[in-house]
């Protein structure tokens, strides 16, 4: 298997949108497209799930620097925070989101790291 970004325009342009109506910037401008010859469903699965486990394992460590340095407790919380709600974001099970192939491989590997993530950013954001 190999992947490939590809840019997304609308994607871009939702940034813009929001930038000037919601008032912060979430931009998602392109994605990564898995290709290969035969890939089944479980693996396509699995390797979309890497990214957001990335992101969980970043937030985490975010979390331990904030806990272990004080001094960057403000700046630590903030990146645990984009890491997991990038995580849960990308969790969507929507195209072209990894979500959608996690989803489609196992639907309980997906409820346990989306949940886990959404509740991990909400918190974060208290």
């Amino acid at each position: 298997a190999y992947a490939r970004y590809q840019a997304w325009t609308l994607g871009l342009l939702l940034a813009v949108v929001m930038a000037f109506t919601v008032g912060f910037v979430f931009a998602a401008p392109g994605a990564v497209y898995i290709y290969g010859n035969h890939i089944t469903r479980e693996q396509n699965g699995k390797i979309s799930i890497a990214g957001p486990l990335t992101n969980l394992a970043l937030g985490f460590i975010f979390l331990l620097i904030g806990f272990t340095l004080p001094a960057f407790a403000n700046i630590a919380s903030l990146g645990a925070n984009v890491n997991f709600f990038l995580g849960a974001f990308n969790l969507l099970p929507f195209f072209p989101m990894d979500g959608q192939n996690v989803y489609a491989w196992n639907k309980l590997y997906w409820a346990a790291l989306f949940f886990s993530m959404v509740i991990l950013a909400f918190v974060q954001l208290i």
